[in-house]
């Protein structure tokens, strides 16, 4: 199975208790210093962090990151943490985990889980 995750910044939610909110058609915004799960994948979030990294054209960028923690029930081999800026897209098991944006200063993220 594989997964895809996306990652995008939106700044101004009115909802700071937000813990996770399932938006629809795969997208989740999720509150850092807490996970998400989408049917066998558990997605940590938090370490938001304005640094360089390198895009998919090659160019660095200064930006938003922030980090995930990607598990898979009974496929503790595909365990990873990763640093994710926004647009990235995370291939784990079969889904995409793409991280779609930032949603306000209490460190929420919106991504979106896809097969």
């Amino acid at each position: 199975m594989l997964a895809v995750a996306a990652v995008t910044f939106f700044v101004g939610s009115r909802d700071n208790n937000l813990v996770v909110d399932y938006v629809g058609n795969g997208v989740y915004r999720v509150k850092a210093n807490t996970q998400m799960q989408h049917e066998n994948i558990r997605i940590g979030v938090g370490n938001f962090n304005r640094r360089d990294y390198v895009d998919d054209a090659g160019k660095t960028v200064s930006g938003e990151t922030c980090g995930l923690w990607i598990s898979v029930r009974d496929r503790p081999d595909l365990a990873e943490t990763v640093s994710v800026h926004v647009g990235q897209i995370i291939a784990v098991e079969n889904y995409n985990i793409t991280r779609i944006g930032y949603v306000n200063s209490a460190g929420v993220v919106e991504l979106k889980v896809t097969p």
